[in-house]
């Protein structure tokens, strides 16, 4: 790395096993080297990594990753965490953690970043880390930028939202990736140090594959994409059974109504957490329909993953950044929600949520009769987003000219 170029520092992020996370780190890079020209920059995600889990993405990236079981476990961390409500008045815990990896690198920083899109919120658990590693931030009195972000609610933990506001208000820059972001922050307060922007991923350019040398001649005709995600039924359904169940339904019904074939594109394949298992579990569930369904081996980078997307006639995502690919993409687009940022993301690009299908209503035919409705005018929605993306695209890209208003 050359020391004579402007080093930025990234937290919070996480491995390219999940491609939405590929796409953040990937498109933020090439947003701020436009912005600032030739970077440095230095990606340490929130827990340890192998090396091959994170990416390569030239000399002037590098991968700070914090030692391996750093804490005996995550509950043990968040059970400390709530104890002293987060008295980390100078960053020691989590600095002394990360003593051989982030804290080097923060006295060069010219800011810090705050990565990842949806770490604010409790839709996976309190977000006791993130915070954490902004206290270590600006410890180093650096700039701290949430960056293209959902944040929230909080609502449903009264004392830890209190919280959440005054730490919130401490960060130099929050840009929130969607306008219910922007008025939640706003009901908490906070207006001062926030813009509403997008989410950079919708700047991310695609990369060309050779169809038939990955077995995808499906896609040379009209198409339906899909992506599942397990993670709707461990977090939001009633169970991992009862969700594979209602997809496996779901999917029956859409292959019967629309009479195309199906590419399942998995978009996070970590233990645990695989939607290309996941998605292979319903595959032979459906076997009477195997012709006509196809899955993406999981061996493709975010960026080629965004240009077998763009070739679908339509896309269904539970991932949220697979959705992002495709509506990018100005490939019509239903989002199967969970939170508020697929809700926000939707109302912000066609002012409306007829293409958003709550996770409950996916008990009965909701998901298919929203997909003949697209398919009806398909034409019409593509042309839209044909000329709404150019400029929705271009507030991601002004995020940056924000982040040098307060550097």
């Amino acid at each position: 790395m050359s020391e004579d170029k402007p080093l930025f520092v990234f937290i919070g992020n996480g491995p390219v096993t999940n491609l939405g996370c590929e796409a953040i780190l990937r498109s933020t890079v090439q947003i701020l080297q436009d912005e600032f020209g030739p970077c440095r920059f230095v990606n340490s995600p929130p827990r340890y990594f192998e090396p091959g889990q994170l990416g390569e993405l030239g000399p002037d990236v590098l991968h700070a990753v914090p030692p391996r079981r750093v804490f005996p476990n995550r509950a043990w961390f968040e059970f400390h965490m709530r104890k002293r409500m987060f008295m980390l008045t100078n960053g020691r815990i989590l600095l002394g953690a990360k003593k051989h990896a982030l804290a080097p690198f923060l006295p060069a920083a010219r800011a810090v970043f705050a990565l990842g899109g949806d770490n604010f919120t409790l839709d996976y658990s309190a977000p006791w880390t993130p915070f954490a590693l902004n206290r270590v931030a600006l410890r180093y009195r650096k700039p701290v930028v949430i960056w293209g972000a959902s944040v929230g609610p909080f609502d449903k933990n009264p004392k830890f939202e209190r919280f959440a506001a005054q730490e919130l208000s401490k960060a130099s820059l929050i840009c929130a990736r969607e306008s219910e972001t922007v008025a939640y922050l706003k009901r908490l307060g906070l207006t001062h140090n926030v813009r509403l922007v997008a989410d950079p991923a919708f700047t991310l350019e695609p990369c060309a594959v050779d169809i038939h040398e990955a077995r995808l001649d499906v896609i040379e005709g009209p198409c339906i994409g899909m992506n599942i995600s397990p993670l709707v039924g461990r977090l939001f359904w009633k169970g991992t059974q009862s969700w594979l169940d209602a997809a496996t339904r779901n999917v029956k019904r859409i292959l019967e109504v629309t009479g195309l074939p199906l590419l399942f594109v998995p978009h996070v394949v970590q233990p645990g957490n695989n939607d290309y298992d996941f998605m292979q579990q319903i595959m032979e569930r459906l076997d009477s329909y195997r012709d006509r369904m196809a899955i993406l081996k999981p061996r493709y980078d975010c960026r080629q993953v965004k240009w077998i997307i763009s070739k679908m006639k339509l896309f269904i995502g539970a991932r949220t950044h697979s959705t992002i690919a495709a509506l990018s993409s100005t490939v019509p687009t239903i989002s199967i929600g969970y939170s508020m940022k697929a809700k926000g993301i939707n109302k912000d690009i066609f002012g409306h949520l007829d293409w958003f299908v709550p996770c409950e209503d996916l008990q009965g035919d909701a998901l298919s009769e929203t997909v003949e409705r697209l398919l009806e005018c398909e034409g019409d929605v593509r042309r839209y987003l044909e000329d709404f993306m150019p400029a929705y695209k271009q507030k991601a890209r002004d995020a940056a000219k924000y982040v040098r208003g307060v550097i």
